[in-house]
């Protein structure tokens, strides 16, 4: 029901969905050539792009840039689960904190986020509370607005003291090597801003040949 009314207020939707669709398909169609049209894009544009084939590729080239002993907030990036990359920075001396509510909760209790938009849907917020207190040695009580307004203080701390702020992208724009970055927590937008270096990890199924093509992607 709830699908039937939002089509009805939105009839472009099907529509759109049918051109996303086009998009995706003529994109992998002409990969290669999009991801080198895109790198060459970023460093126009005084970046640096590159393009790692392998989980053990885009490792070795994220410590090239990171190092050891440096303190990073990160975004949420399904790529940087799928390769493990907080787990190989800390091994490495580094600190890493993630800036998603969801995904910080779910780091701090050592356990595998649940679900791609609410990974500690399943985290009771009597949980919650119990680690807050433990972590910040103050009583936090169970409850969420509580919870939210103690991990901002602890997050906010850590954005403006970050050797290096990482994340992901929706969608790369391959004629401009624009990011689409969506976000309704403001981490990202802190993570990408705040510290003096910014690392976005992006699987090359991200990218489409232009701008206006993303904005309807994203």
């Amino acid at each position: 029901k709830n699908v039937d009314e939002a089509l009805k207020r939105f009839p472009h939707t099907l529509q759109l969905a049918e051109e996303v669709r086009q998009i995706k398909e003529r994109s992998v169609s002409q990969l290669g050539d999009l991801v080198e049209q895109a790198c060459e894009a970023i460093r126009a544009n005084k970046g640096k792009a590159f393009l790692a084939r392998t989980p053990a590729e885009a490792l070795e080239i994220i410590d090239g840039i990171v190092g050891s002993g440096k303190l990073i907030v990160k975004g949420k990036s399904l790529t940087s689960e799928e390769i493990d990359l907080r787990e190989h920075l800390e091994e490495r001396g580094n600190e890493v904190y993630e800036t998603d509510l969801g995904e910080y909760i779910v780091q701090l209790l050592g356990i595998k986020p649940m679900h791609l938009l609410a990974p500690a849907v399943h985290v009771p917020k009597e949980e919650v509370a119990r680690l807050l207190s433990r972590i910040t040695g103050k009583q936090i009580p169970p409850d969420i607005q509580a919870e939210v307004a103690t991990v901002r203080r602890i997050l906010r701390d850590k954005f403006f003291r970050a050797h290096i702020g990482m994340g992901g992208a929706n969608v790369v724009a391959a004629d401009t090597g624009t990011l689409f970055q969506i976000e309704n927590e403001g981490n990202i937008r802190l993570s990408s801003a705040a510290p003096p270096v910014y690392i976005a990890l992006v699987g090359i199924e991200k990218v489409v040949p232009t701008i206006e093509e993303a904005f309807k992607v994203a």
